[in-house]
């Protein structure tokens, strides 16, 4: 046996071609004298000849045309909708108002350590509010609490908040209703749909039942509720600023795109209403004043609280100095 022989057969007919040589390898183009003498496979060797030498890319004349044009103009005209997106994003809608004085933000000498209190115990929070949503699986349904349905956004006001809430909506006659209720619904009516959800006077509080017994959809719908009474024009208490709490509380992360809008546009928010706290306006020695100024700092302490989890916990600002820095502000 020859060590020489070849592994694979190389096929005889197969040669390389010389360059020297001046014959063409370029088939000479087929046509097609008759078609009915013409054998099939002759028509298809036709078909794919022509296949083969027709471009990748057709390009009509209109688009080469209007190319042209276009590169002669030297003024930009936008597409549609460009000229609006970029209004909007160059306008003042999307900033972060910063602090106006020292007093609207944590002392700079404990900052850090409040930072660090605040996102500790705000994760323990989570972790106990999950431990017990498990636990509270196997409760009857007759011990659950009634709750509104989660678009009905004028009920869940009431809900969090109370009828006292519901006095300054009429009065700043703010459009939001129930859901199943048309806008020319009596007060009977609104009286009676409210009824059967056993609201307090002054509303619920965000208590440990309550939060776990809401699922994903009724807290991201809550979420979005109060962003809308906020930019509706209702006033920010304390209690409205705990239920925001709780709600952070229990909204799940990572958060989709719909809730990290929802985020930063309560983040927007949160610090114009920070900004708008005047504390000039109590400069008086009265017990009145001095309870107002009391409550402006409870809710000066608050929002700061829910900035801080909006932008670090919650990622949507972690640049703390555009958040709680005073020389930010122009």
């Amino acid at each position: 046996m020859s060590l020489q022989q070849q592994c694979l057969p190389v096929p005889k007919g197969r040669k390389r071609p010389n360059p020297e040589s001046n014959i063409s390898t370029e088939t000479e183009p087929m046509e097609i004298t008759c078609l009915e003498s013409m054998d099939a496979m002759e028509y298809l060797a036709f078909v794919k000849q022509q296949a083969s030498s027709l471009p990748d890319v057709f390009v009509s004349q209109e688009a080469i045309e209007s190319s042209k044009q276009t590169s002669q103009h030297i003024d930009y005209v936008p597409i549609d909708g460009s000229a609006a997106a970029r209004d909007y994003i160059l306008s003042h809608r999307l900033d972060i108002i910063p602090p106006p004085t020292n007093m609207h933000i944590p002392c700079n000498d404990t900052f850090q350590t409040w930072k660090d209190e605040t996102l500790d115990t705000f994760s323990s929070l989570r972790t106990y509010l999950n431990a017990c949503r498990q636990g509270l699986r196997s409760i009857h349904p007759s011990q659950k609490f009634t709750v509104p349905k989660s678009k009905d956004v004028y009920a869940w006001h009431v809900f969090c908040l109370g009828n006292g809430i519901r006095n300054e909506m009429e009065h700043k006659m703010i459009d939001v209703h129930l859901s199943n209720l048309n806008k020319d619904a009596s007060v009977a009516e609104i009286d009676l749909e409210l009824k059967q959800y056993d609201i307090p006077k002054d509303g619920y509080e965000p208590s440990t039942q309550l939060l776990c017994q809401f699922d994903q959809i009724i807290i991201r719908k809550l979420l979005s509720h109060h962003l809308q009474f906020l930019t509706c024009g209702c006033s920010v208490s304390v209690k409205r600023l705990k239920w925001l709490y709780a709600v952070l509380s229990r909204l799940e992360k990572p958060i989709h795109r719909d809730e990290a809008s929802v985020l930063m546009a309560l983040l927007r928010e949160l610090c114009r209403v920070r900004a708008s706290i005047d504390f000039a306006s109590n400069d008086g020695d009265n017990g009145e004043d001095d309870n107002n100024l009391s409550e402006k700092k409870e809710t000066i302490k608050a929002t700061n609280v829910l900035i801080l989890l909006i932008g670090a916990y919650f990622e949507q600002c972690t640049v703390m100095e555009r958040l709680f820095n005073v020389e930010n502000r122009k």
